[in-house]
């Protein structure tokens, strides 16, 4: 009778562990939970190279805030320096999660999809087509062929 209750304990306690470890897997934040929040570019390149000290010699920062009702504004402060007006764009964004795919609209018109990947809950790499970021924001040296840009969480 002992015998038959321990192993009646051991499949109990079995059963509570693994109940445990599915419930964790329930607090894991899905893409759309990810990404809402406010955003800082730390690192930018195309198939040239790296892009971030020729960026950060023109661009003061470039911060998005995305929220949870498919919003966004990208702020983009250039150094006083450069002689170009900031650029303050409001608009939607459609996220697709099976495709890691994130199309941005602003002014009525649809990006490119980006493609990105999630590296943790506060890091994000975004591909791009090097001709939209150079029409959006007219870099005095255009990019090539993708652009890789990471942003991280701000705090």
């Amino acid at each position: 009778m002992r015998k038959l209750s321990s192993i009646f304990f051991a499949l109990v306690l079995a059963l509570v562990m693994v109940g445990c470890d599915s419930d964790s897997n329930d607090d894991e934040l899905t893409d759309a939970e990810i990404f809402v929040g406010d955003w800082v570019v730390t690192g930018i390149s195309d198939d040239t190279g790296d892009k971030t000290a020729a960026f950060g010699a023109l661009v003061e920062s470039l911060n998005v805030t995305f929220t949870d009702a498919a919003t966004f504004l990208l702020m983009l402060n250039y150094r006083d320096d450069a002689g170009i007006d900031d650029l303050n764009l409001p608009g939607t964004y459609t996220l697709n999660a099976d495709i890691n795919s994130l199309i941005l609209s602003i002014g009525g018109g649809p990006s490119p999809p980006f493609t990105y990947e999630i590296e943790n809950e506060d890091a994000i790499t975004l591909h791009v087509a090097a001709a939209f970021i150079n029409g959006l924001f007219n870099p005095t040296t255009p990019y090539e062929g993708t652009v890789t840009i990471v942003v991280v969480r701000l705090d």
